[in-house]
């Protein structure tokens, strides 16, 4: 008998409106400047995986630049074996697609990989506001505003199309900013 996809949890960063830093960098088009196997991407995963300890999905986490939501950067999916725990160590299809609507520099984008990784690696919304699971994005993770933007060897860009298609239904749940959906 095969394996079926009964569920998958969906958790989002919400975008909160505060002023950048001066002199930090956006580009209006995030994929190209943070392409998804690119340097940034690499270097900001290898923190996320130092800082919780673990890397999900037997460490096969897909990064993927979508359209989403307008208030929300980012949205980590994954799927689980029906009945058996739902340990981080065995989760599949480990997915975290960022918003390309949403501005990004370098420690933003580090700052919300290092928070879906908490998702994809077991850890809930925090309601403290400075805790990297807060719900929402106020200002970076000191390891990432104490880390440089790697540098980029080419300005290639690699695009994915596609995605996980599933059939979902979300509620949304705004006083704390998280979606979870569930396959119907």
């Amino acid at each position: 008998m095969s394996r079926r996809r009964l569920a998958v949890i969906v958790a989002a960063l919400a975008l909160v409106a505060v002023p950048r830093p001066s002199g930090a960098q956006t580009t209006h088009d995030p994929a190209q400047r943070f392409p998804v196997r690119g340097a940034a991407v690499k270097r900001a995963t290898q923190l996320a995986v130092h800082h919780w300890g673990l890397d999900p999905c037997g460490g096969h986490v897909a990064v993927r630049w979508v359209r989403i939501d307008p208030g929300v950067n980012a949205r980590s999916t994954w799927d689980f074996t029906p009945g058996a725990r739902d340990d981080p160590r065995t989760r599949t299809n480990c997915l975290i697609a960022l918003n390309e609507a949403s501005g990004y520099d370098w420690p933003k984008l580090c700052t919300i990989l290092m928070h879906e990784y908490g998702h994809l690696t077991g850890h809930a919304h925090s309601d403290d506001a400075d805790d990297l699971m807060s719900p929402y994005y106020s200002e970076p993770v000191t390891m990432c505003a104490a880390t440089p933007e790697p540098r980029v060897a080419s300005s290639r860009v690699t695009r994915h199309t596609g995605g996980v298609t599933v059939a979902v239904a979300c509620g949304a749940r705004p006083w704390h900013g998280l979606r979870a959906c569930h396959v119907g």
